[in-house]
C-alpha cells in the first residue's frame, strides 16, 4: 500500500431524475437485514454459490459465517454505508445507489458534476455525501428525507463549508451531532469533527482535527464505525511490517484517541476495512491478502482469530472495501428509541414504544423487532418491566 491511497471511484453514470426504480442483478431472496449480521462492500467479493470473484455486497452471518451474495453489479466501487431510514445500503455513485435486503434497487437523482466518493446516512432520511473533485472543492452535500439536494454551509452560512482534508472513511456521530471523516497521509493518520446545526444544514463550531500515530510508517483511516462505550472506531491500515495499533477508538467529544487492538503483518496494505461489532464484542477486520476474517477484542496483539475465510480475492492487497453492521448497536438494552439508534436514556419514549409494538413480532422473528427488549419475539409486559428496570441514562 501507498499511502495515502487513492480510493475515488471514476464513474460515466447519467444522471437520473428523482428516484427510479431499477432492477440491476437482485441476487439474494427477500428478506430484512438482520441486525447481528455483517456486511462485505468490495469489488472482489466470492460469489458462494460458484466461488467467481464479482463486485457486490456479501452477507455474512457471525456463529455460522455462512455467506450469501445480497447484490453484484459491475460498477460497485467498496464503499457505501447502511441507511436505517430507507432500510437500504446507500452506494456512492451518480445517481445514490439505493440497495433493499433483496437485493433490488433504487436511485435518488444528485446535481453534480463528480460522482460522490463516500455516504454518511444520519437516521432521519438525511444522507451526508463528500466528493474530492477539486471542481467541487470538497465540497458536502446532503439529501433530506424527500431526496431533496442541499449543500452544507459553512459556520457563516455565507459560503459552502470545504473541509480540511481528503477523507477515505465518513460517518456520523449521533452523540454530537457531528460529522466525522478520516485520512492520512506519508506519516499520520487523522479524524476529522465537524460539527453541525441542529438543522444539519451547516457547521455550528469549530473542526477539530485529531491525529492519530500508529506507526513509523505512512498511515490512513480506511473506516470508521460506531464503536464501545459511545465512542468511535477508527480502522487504519499502513505500509509497517511491524504489530501496531492499527485498530483505535477516538471520543466524539474529546477527540482523543486510544489504542483499542494491534495486529501483526499480514502483508503491507492488507488490512483494507474493518469494523466494531458489539455483538461479539470485538473489531472485525478484512485481511484481503490471505483472504479472510480476523476478530480482535479490545487489548488483543498479534495475528486475531481468524473466523472465516472466502471473503476477498486472496493475494492482493489495498482493495476498496467497507464492512458494514445494518444497524447501529443500542446503547442499553431498554433504549430502543429512536428505532435502530436510541438516544442514550432509557425514558418515557421506550415506554411508549413498547406499547405501540405490543404483540407479536412480525415474521420471521428471530430476529425480534426493536420493543422487543427480551428477545423473545412478543412484546408484553416483560419488555415494559425491563424498560422500567432500565430507568435512566444508560450506563
Amino acid at each position: 500500500m501507498n499511502a495515502p491511497r487513492t480510493r475515488y471511484p471514476t464513474l460515466a453514470c447519467a444522471l437520473a431524475s428523482g428516484v427510479l426504480a431499477s432492477a440491476l442483478t437482485p441476487v439474494a431472496a427477500a428478506q430484512t437485514f438482520l441486525t447481528n449480521d455483517i456486511y462485505l462492500i468490495s469489488p472482489v467479493v466470492p460469489d458462494p454459490s460458484n466461488g467467481t470473484i464479482v463486485n457486490g455486497i456479501l452477507r455474512i452471518t457471525p456463529g455460522t459465517w455462512a455467506k450469501t451474495l445480497v447484490y453484484s453489479d459491475p460498477i460497485v466501487n467498496g464503499a457505501g454505508a447502511y441507511d436505517p431510514a430507507r432500510d437500504r445500503m446507500v452506494l456512492p455513485m451518480l445517481p445514490l445507489r439505493l440497495v433493499a435486503a433483496d437485493g433490488t434497487t433504487s436511485t435518488i437523482a444528485l446535481s453534480w458534476g463528480n460522482g460522490p466518493s463516500l455516504v454518511a446516512p444520519v437516521g432521519d432520511g438525511r444522507i451526508y455525501i463528500w466528493s474530492p473533485q477539486t471542481n467541487d472543492a470538497r465540497r458536502i452535500i446532503y439529501v433530506d428525507n424527500a431526496n431533496v439536494q442541499h449543500t452544507l454551509m459553512n459556520d457563516a452560512n455565507t459560503a459552502p463549508f470545504v473541509p480540511p482534508a481528503d477523507f477515505l472513511a465518513l460517518m456520523y456521530d449521533r452523540a454530537t451531532n457531528s460529522l466525522l471523516g478520516g485520512g492520512g497521509g506519508a506519516v499520520d493518520s487523522f479524524v476529522v469533527k465537524m460539527p453541525l446545526s441542529p438543522a444539519g444544514d451547516r457547521i455550528q463550531g469549530a473542526v477539530v482535527t485529531a491525529t492519530i500515530n500508529a506507526s513509523t510508517s505512512g498511515e490512513v483511516v480506511v473506516a470508521l464505525s460506531r464503536g464501545p462505550g459511545g465512542k468511535a472506531f477508527v480502522k487504519i491500515d499502513d505500509n509497517s511490517n511491524d504489530t501496531n495499533p492499527r485498530m483505535q477508538t477516538i471520543d466524539p467529544v474529546t477527540m482523543v484517541a486510544q489504542p483499542f487492538a494491534s495486529s501483526g503483518y499480514f502483508g503491507v496494505g492488507g488490512e483494507v476495512a474493518g469494523v466494531y461489532d458489539p455483538f461479539l464484542g470485538a473489531a472485525v477486520v478484512l485481511d484481503s491478502l490471505n483472504d479472510v476474517l480476523r476478530t480482535f477484542g479490545s487489548g488483543a496483539s498479534g495475528d486475531g482469530i481468524i473466523v472465516t475465510r472466502g471473503v476477498s480475492n486472496g493475494g492482493a492487497s489495498g482493495e476498496l472495501a467497507q464492512l458494514i453492521l445494518p444497524r447501529p448497536p443500542q446503547l442499553c438494552a431498554g433504549d430502543i428509541a429512536p428505532p435502530g439508534f436510541g438516544n442514550g436514556i432509557v425514558d418515557v419514549n421506550d415506554l411508549l414504544a413498547v406499547i405501540t409494538a405490543w404483540g407479536n413480532c412480525p415474521a420471521p422473528c428471530p430476529p425480534t423487532c426493536a420493543a422487543d427488549v427480551n428477545h423473545d419475539c412478543v412484546v408484553n409486559v416483560n419488555d415494559l418491566l425491563a424498560i422500567i428496570t432500565s430507568w435512566g441514562a444508560c450506563p
